[in-house]
């Protein structure tokens, strides 16, 4: 991997497995072991984590960011180029509306009212993606981000990409990575591990 270049991974997990198998990933972009990996985390700006260099690491940091939902992960992973991602299962967000009008713009909020009710979980789930993805590039936590205030979903010198899939659970999986303008090449894989 080049500077610049970010690396999206999706992986099954089971419950309590994300973590333990990101350190893994982790460690082999860092050429150490996931315990070391554990050893050299840091803290960030606004107390987002990243990878010390270590190992064959090249003597880069490492940025990464995690996320899981249902039977699902995705880790991005990069040099040079702060991350965040987010992964949803499709499903019925039952205070979807409630959840919106607190976090997204009014324009948002009348593209959602503009789709059909069938459409209007899928919708909402792509827009939260999008939003969590953002404020975790910038090093916020959803909370953390609502206090801060700003527009980290369509912030300047940001772009979001959408990922989707069917797991091999038979659900749906709604994603988002958001990086900062030095992301100059996205690749995506399927991780089994």
């Amino acid at each position: 991997m080049s500077p610049g270049e970010v690396d999206v991974w999706r992986m099954r997990v089971g419950a309590g497995e994300a973590r333990e198998k990101a350190r893994e990933l982790l460690g082999a972009y860092a050429g150490c072991s996931a315990e070391a990996v554990a050893a050299a985390l840091r803290v960030g700006r606004n107390g987002k984590p990243f990878l010390a260099a270590v190992g064959g690491g090249n003597g880069r940091d490492i940025r990464f960011n995690l996320s899981h939902s249902g039977g699902a992960a995705v880790v991005a992973v990069a040099w040079g180029v702060e991350v965040g991602v987010d992964v949803e299962a499709l499903r019925s967000v039952s205070r979807g509306r409630e959840i919106a009008r607190r976090f997204f713009s009014s324009r948002e909020l009348a593209g959602l009212d503009a789709v059909s009710v069938g459409e209007r979980d899928a919708a909402f789930l792509r827009l939260w993606t999008r939003y969590e993805a953002s404020v975790k590039a910038h090093g916020f936590g959803v909370w953390g981000a609502s206090r801060a205030g700003g527009d980290f979903f369509r912030a300047e010198g940001w772009r979001v990409w959408d990922l989707s899939w069917r797991g091999e659970d038979g659900r749906e999986y709604l994603a988002a990575l958001c990086a900062d303008r030095n992301a100059a090449r996205v690749r995506s894989g399927i991780l089994s591990v």
